[in-house]
């Protein structure tokens, strides 16, 4: 993996991906991520909030995002890393949009998520935090229930033009929060 430092755009099928997970991040100049995981859910490396250059992940099955490391120097402004080049990142398992992620995807435009209804109604996934992707335009959430409760408290963002919901028989009308004039809704069924 190692001579393949300058390597920018990677395409891969992995049938076990763990081993290029694990590797990937010494990729350093790597900017799009397209993966064709064939089974089960993976976890990204924490080193993935180090690759400052990526632009796009494309994960054809849900895969884990650790937390982000916390800052390494105490106090220290601009201490933290942003993934400022980030714009794509799909299909993260039951992401939990938290300050620390927050403040590093700040430019993030297309995002997938899918949530497990299970894991979401045991911890928090600061979910309302959603609304303050003030680039994101659009979201597809998979989702394993079929009336996610956790849907009706987000506050979407107004840059959102694209919203599209699977696995649910939600009926968007009545209860979200959203911002109609330029958003194109999808609701898919399992």
């Amino acid at each position: 993996m190692e001579k393949l430092v300058n390597l920018r755009y990677l395409y891969c099928y992995y049938e076990y991906p763990e081993q290029f997970f694990e590797s990937m991040y010494k990729l350093r100049n790597l900017q799009t991520i397209v993966s064709l995981v064939s089974r089960g859910s993976n976890e990204l490396p924490p080193e993935i909030w180090k690759m400052t250059k990526l632009r796009h992940v494309k994960l054809q099955c849900d895969v884990y995002l650790p937390d982000p490391p916390i800052s390494e120097i105490k106090g220290v402004e601009n201490s933290v890393v942003v993934l400022g080049n980030l714009q794509t990142l799909s299909r993260i398992y039951n992401f939990r949009l938290t300050e620390e992620v927050l403040e590093r995807i700040p430019n993030l435009r297309k995002l997938g998520i899918h949530y497990d209804y299970i894991v979401v109604a045991s911890w928090d996934i600061s979910i309302n935090n959603l609304g303050r992707l003030t680039k994101l335009e659009s979201l597809t959430l998979w989702l394993t229930h079929t009336f996610p409760r956790f849907l009706v408290s987000i506050t979407f963002p107004t840059s959102l033009k694209k919203l599209t919901l699977d696995g649910t028989k939600f009926y968007f009308n009545d209860y979200l929060k959203l911002h109609p004039d330029e958003l194109k809704i999808l609701v898919g069924t399992r």
